[in-house]
């Protein structure tokens, strides 16, 4: 009878702490992608809530308030200090002429199922995006286009092109 009594104990506590898995918090800055199946099915705000435990449902979390950001030429090491990284850094202008460039690209996330289900590394997609559209933007240009009056224009041209 005590044995029966032991085992049934430890077969709620399995199934209780299963059937927890289905539980979870979302912070006020982010969004969760619940998964049926492995497939994509709903998106829940903040606050506490529960899908059916694993493996038939899952979430993924998404902060989609924080803004991210990418540094292109350069890396943070620590607070105001920094290293160059020169195969980003150069740009061939316009005029034949090689510039070091480098900027800070910030974004944040508009479509968070886009985000984390269509796109392999998204902040690396981002980084090259811009990068990408920097090289093209100061291609176009002479070297003191860039350094004088153009430089506000090509920051807000890769802008508009990268999003």
């Amino acid at each position: 009878m005590k044995f029966k009594f032991v085992v049934f104990i430890v077969i709620a506590v399995v199934a209780a702490v299963y059937f927890m898995t289905g539980i979870y918090q979302v912070d006020p800055s982010q969004v969760a992608l619940v998964k049926t199946f492995g497939k994509y099915s709903y998106t829940t705000g903040p606050g506490i809530h529960i899908h059916a435990p694993y493996p038939f449902q899952s979430h993924v979390i998404v902060d989609v308030q924080t803004i991210r950001k990418q540094e292109i030429g350069f890396r943070t090491i620590r607070p105001g200090q920094y290293a160059s990284r020169k195969e980003e850094a150069l740009i061939l202008t316009g005029d034949g002429n090689i510039v070091s460039v480098e900027a800070v690209v910030q974004f944040r996330v508009n479509d968070p199922v886009k985000f984390v289900f269509s796109v392999e590394r998204p902040e690396e997609l981002v980084k090259f995006t811009t990068e990408s559209a920097l090289r093209e933007r100061i291609a176009k240009r002479t070297v003191d286009e860039i350094l004088t009056a153009e430089r506000d224009r090509v920051a807000y041209e890769v802008q508009e092109m990268t999003q």
